[in-house]
């Protein structure tokens, strides 16, 4: 199947605004509202290209070396990265290990261990062939995934389901649905009210027990907030996002921690706070972003396998 350059555009621009989520910069300038759908946008736009073809046994060996596999060992990185970090910095580290969040050395690997599960759970669902069950299926997973603590991320994997079903779905009909003037006005509509907090919706672990009352409202709405952000893609014709969208694996598993390294350094040079704080914060940003996705090149050629690639 060839690419798709739009789905590779929108995905440079979400692992940005990831990059923007884990900046204290922008919670400091009010950002942050405005980054709420990449995360579940990545789980549905996983559902493209997802396929169940073969026995479970040879799906499951695959993505534990595609997907398992790179979040254990930059796991372990990250551990072994930030423990002189933090002692630099604060003289201490935690490493308590807890069942619900088991690496906080890097948060974001969270999203690994999520799809996982989701993949898993997406096989046996996909094999129903009835759209009408699996549809229904999902949204039941998604419910439980968030408004149950599980451990190891898996109320995060469940939370996704729903996500991956319907970009798995509307694939086929994802111009028809982009190109909806109607579809495209009421999910701008669902976006400003979910940047105005007026609905919830957030695929992380701290999401449990907050959407029973209105969940299935919150999925739909995130779902139409997606159209307008594909129509956006579609018109935005970008080498450098469509190059950074290719390497998204990468600058996951990497920016956390340059993201932390620059965090100390800009909290030495500038009071926090400040605007010069703010100004060369900005500055780390965009160098964040840079520094991961060209360490996510050099390591792709000289050694693929810490992202999955054998």
């Amino acid at each position: 199947m060839a690419r798709d350059i739009d789905v590779d555009v929108a995905k440079g621009i979400c692992i940005i605004l990831v990059v923007v989520r884990h900046m204290e910069v922008f919670y400091k300038i009010c950002v942050i509202p405005f980054t709420y759908i990449a995360v579940p946008l990545f789980f549905f736009m996983s559902g493209f290209y997802v396929r169940n073809d073969g026995k479970f046994l040879d799906f499951f060996a695959n993505n534990v070396k595609k997907i398992i596999i790179p979040a254990i060992i930059w796991a372990i990185l990250s551990l072994c990265y930030n423990i002189p970090l933090q002692c630099l910095n604060k003289g201490y580290y935690n490493i308590e290990f807890d069942w619900v969040s088991p690496i906080p050395a890097n948060g974001p690997l969270w999203f690994l261990f999520a799809l996982f599960y989701a993949k898993m759970i997406f096989f046996f669902l996909d094999r129903i062939r009835i759209t009408a069950v699996i549809i229904v299926s999902s949204l039941v997973i998604g419910y439980l995934g968030v408004n149950y603590e599980m451990p190891c991320f898996l109320n995060e994997g469940f939370a996704a389901v729903p996500f991956l079903i319907a970009g798995k779905l509307c694939y086929r009909h994802l111009n028809y649905l982009r190109d909806n003037i109607y579809l495209v006005l009421l999910g701008v509509l669902s976006y400003i009210l979910f940047v105005s907090k007026t609905l919830e919706f957030d695929i992380i672990p701290i999401s449990v027990n907050q959407y029973k009352p209105y969940y299935v409202v919150c999925v739909l709405g995130v779902m139409l907030s997606f159209l307008p952000f594909l129509k956006m893609t579609h018109y935005l014709k970008s080498g450098l996002l469509s190059q950074i969208g290719l390497h998204t694996m990468g600058i996951l598993c990497i920016h956390v921690q340059i993201c932390h390294s620059f965090a100390v350094v800009v909290r030495k040079l500038m009071l926090f706070g400040s605007d010069g704080w703010i100004c060369l914060s900005l500055v780390a940003f965009v160098l964040v972003v840079i520094i991961s996705y060209y360490i996510t090149i050099f390591l792709e050629k000289k050694i693929p396998f810490v992202f999955g690639k054998f």
